[in-house]
């Protein structure tokens, strides 16, 4: 997961940095620091992907088009 991904996941969410933060249990310094210049504690990197995930994004590898991030089609 790169820091354009949760960049991008964030904005498809509509959601602020403060509420990033705030699901993932991760100070609003460090989603900033990662989404700035890419480094974070590994733990707060698993925690901010796997809250994206939930809410609905899905990450995108490299051998499938990406890197990249969409949102989950939803069931109707």
């Amino acid at each position: 997961m790169t820091a354009k991904e949760v960049f991008l996941g964030r904005l498809l969410l509509g959601w602020s940095r403060a509420r990033l933060a705030q699901e993932s249990e991760v100070p609003v310094s460090e989603v900033y620091t990662f989404e700035r210049i890419g480094k974070a504690d590994p733990a707060a990197v698993v925690k901010i992907k796997a809250v994206l995930q939930v809410a609905g994004i899905e990450f995108i590898s490299n051998e499938n088009g990406g890197p990249g991030v969409r949102l989950r089609k939803t069931e109707r």
